[in-house]
């Protein structure tokens, strides 16, 4: 089970956000913080996951995974953070060529038995 004090999360680095914009045309992704683009995640940072994702390696153990459907996207992070906890991650998003979005507490998964499930039953 994941327990987290999410008022004071301290990123593993200064600039680990939950904010992102992706285009999915062109693979590139950007994480955001207040409004502004912090950083582009470089290409050799990407790779491909068993199911068919395609994945950005953000900081040490933390990363984000898309999967493309025919109506939207699917994006899964895993974020962890200073002091060890992780934090998974899920939202669907609107199949845009640019999509912004951020990560909330509204999003949280945990894996119960061997399904992801959205911790906040106001997501379900």
């Amino acid at each position: 089970m994941i327990t987290a004090n999410f008022e004071n999360q301290t990123p593993i680095m200064n600039t680990l956000s939950n904010q992102f914009k992706y285009n999915y045309l062109e693979n590139r992704l950007w994480e955001i913080k207040e409004g502004d683009i912090l950083l582009e995640i470089a290409e050799n940072e990407q790779f491909f996951t068993q199911y068919n994702g395609l994945g950005f390696n953000l900081a040490e153990k933390t990363w984000l995974v898309f999967n493309l459907y025919i109506d939207r996207i699917k994006v899964f992070y895993k974020r962890t953070l200073a002091d060890g906890q992780i934090i998974y991650y899920q939202k669907h998003l609107p199949k845009e060529e640019i999509i912004e979005w951020e990560f909330t507490y509204l999003d949280i998964v945990e894996k119960v038995e061997g399904k992801w499930t959205y911790r906040n039953k106001e997501n379900t």
